[in-house]
């Protein structure tokens, strides 16, 4: 019996544990992905209550039971590490840049957009036209493209290499030489790694219904 909750509150526990980290590494706004998030927190809290539960069925401070404990707490300590930026992967790496060109849109930071995109880098936009990094840059220093909101959800990482795939829908809302635009938009966007940072070389896009 004893063995029995020993394996099963070390089980639950140390899925509990993985599924928290994996929440913490996969964050999304609940109201993007509300199912994904409320699955994620069932689980934890279900997991964690059978774990409580059968350790203290076991009612017992042996060494074997301690020594299950403190691997537990090693296991946990580790999941918790993996899930801080200092663990981050090279996945979690390209979403960070993508979330940093967002913000130096709203900002109109051509300086950290220039650092976040190849030379060159071109794009084929919702409408068809062919756009390279210089007229980005220009329009957004003029003030002739300007952004208002930025929002990314479902944001997918391939990497090959020295190459990631990037797709997500994005929801972006401002003006463009005067005229207002907004909606989604699915795309994809290839970073490049050079000197240990991505760099953004081409992207795609595609109007949303």
């Amino acid at each position: 019996m004893k063995k029995y909750l020993l394996t099963t509150g070390t089980i639950f526990g140390l899925f509990a544990l993985g599924h928290l980290a994996e929440l913490l590494v996969e964050w999304r706004p609940p109201a993007s992905d509300p199912w994904f998030m409320a699955g994620m927190a069932l689980i934890i809290l279900v997991s964690g209550a059978l774990c409580v539960w059968a350790f203290r069925l076991l009612k017992a401070s042996g060494r074997a039971a301690t020594l299950v404990l403190l691997l537990f707490a090693l296991r946990g300590s580790h999941l918790v590490a993996q899930s801080r930026p200092g663990g981050s992967s090279a996945e979690d790496s390209v979403r960070a840049v993508e979330l940093a060109r967002g913000q130096a849109l709203l900002r109109a930071d051509t300086t950290a957009l220039g650092r976040l995109v190849a030379d060159e880098f071109f794009e084929v936009s919702r409408l068809g036209q062919l756009r390279t990094r210089a007229d980005n840059l220009r329009d957004i220093a003029s003030g002739e493209l300007r952004l208002t909101a930025v929002h990314y959800d479902s944001l997918t990482v391939r990497i090959y290499g020295d190459v990631a795939v990037l797709r997500g829908i994005a929801d972006n809302t401002g003006t463009f030489r005067g005229f207002p635009f907004s909606g989604k938009i699915r795309y994809t966007r290839v970073f490049v790694r050079r000197d240990g940072r991505w760099q953004a070389v081409a992207m795609q896009q595609t109007s949303m219904p």
